[in-house]
């Protein structure tokens, strides 16, 4: 959104350069990110903020006209904007700016007497409690696995899919719906990821992940079954619980009590209450008993811990 971006967006004319009213779309750019003119800049910043905080100060934002919706704080728009500008178009600095405010930085936890006055949050007197993407969910049990690789940059990678997942329909005469990769590409960030618009990474999908084929504003949020199974069944999640456990064990040792305050530090970045560390190692002893056939019961009890946690409502959601 810098202006020599737009601008030179605005000037390409499509496929011929030769295209007339070229002098027409460099003004049209100069116009759009002109400081007086603050359109751009209102809608880049409504989007930084519907990021961060799950709903933006316009809640249409890809429509600011007549149809869409008006601005719940209008002068908190136009102050964002300005300070975008006056910033060089940074998004960084407007990143840094709104998740170091106040609204950012609120409890999600409700009180009574504000849900009665405002049951919308539009006052925003808490943290809207929010899901993260399916993107995000993927990256997030990478990381915590331990198994993430932060590569960056070249084409998009085909990630192994689930057996049943049906690659078979050819895009053309000479090739399949879906490539190959190597275990390390398989552990890409989820931007990497190449994905079809008939055929995108099942554990993004039923998260919501965006549509190939269309603009998408606002992803939904939607809460259904499927998501479960593709957490609790998946084995993307379950070799990631893997993974998990043998980080554990090489970071906290064998001791249950240091595996356990280590799987919640990773997970949740803090440290477990003493009813949550009981209970953790119930189900340890527990699945132990359960699993005496394995060949080592204390390591398969730990992966069902790990892949526990992995499935938690705290692990996926943003409070």
């Amino acid at each position: 959104m810098k202006p020599h971006f737009v601008l030179a967006m605005v000037q390409s004319g499509g496929t011929n350069p030769e295209s007339s009213g070229k002098g027409h779309r460099s003004d049209l750019a100069r116009w759009l990110t002109s400081p007086d003119h603050p359109l751009a800049a209102r809608v880049m910043v409504n989007r930084l903020w519907q990021h961060h905080l799950g709903v933006g100060i316009v809640a249409t934002p890809s429509d600011f006209g007549r149809n869409g919706k008006r601005p719940t704080h209008p002068d908190l728009l136009d102050w964002l904007a300005r300070e975008f500008v006056t910033q060089g178009y940074s998004l960084k600095a407007m990143h840094r700016l709104i998740m170091t405010s106040q609204a950012y930085r609120r409890s999600s936890a409700t009180d009574a007497a504000a849900v009665a006055k405002d049951p919308e949050n539009k006052l925003l007197w808490r943290m809207n409690r929010r899901r993260l993407e399916g993107e995000a969910i993927r990256d997030a049990i990478l990381v915590v696995s331990g198994g993430i690789n932060q590569a960056m940059g070249g084409p998009g990678v085909y990630a192994r899919l689930p057996k049943g997942v049906n690659i078979e329909f050819p895009n053309n005469d000479k090739e399949l719906s879906w490539g190959n990769c190597t275990e390390a590409e398989d552990r890409r960030r989820s931007i990497y990821l190449f994905q079809r618009r008939s055929l995108t990474f099942p554990l993004m999908d039923v998260f919501d992940v965006a549509p190939m084929n269309q603009s998408c504003a606002v992803r939904p949020t939607t809460t259904v079954a499927p998501q479960a199974l593709a957490l609790f069944n998946g084995e993307f999640t379950r070799q990631a619980a893997r993974h998990f456990a043998e980080r554990l064990r090489r970071e906290a040792g064998k001791q249950t009590r240091q595996q356990i305050e280590r799987a919640f530090e990773i997970a949740f970045a803090r440290l477990p209450t003493s009813t949550e560390r009981s209970e953790a190692d119930q189900f340890l002893h527990t699945q132990m008993e359960r699993r005496n056939s394995s060949t080592d019961p204390q390591d398969a009890a730990l992966v069902d811990f790990c892949h526990v946690l992995l499935n938690a409502n705290e692990f996926i959601y943003m409070d």
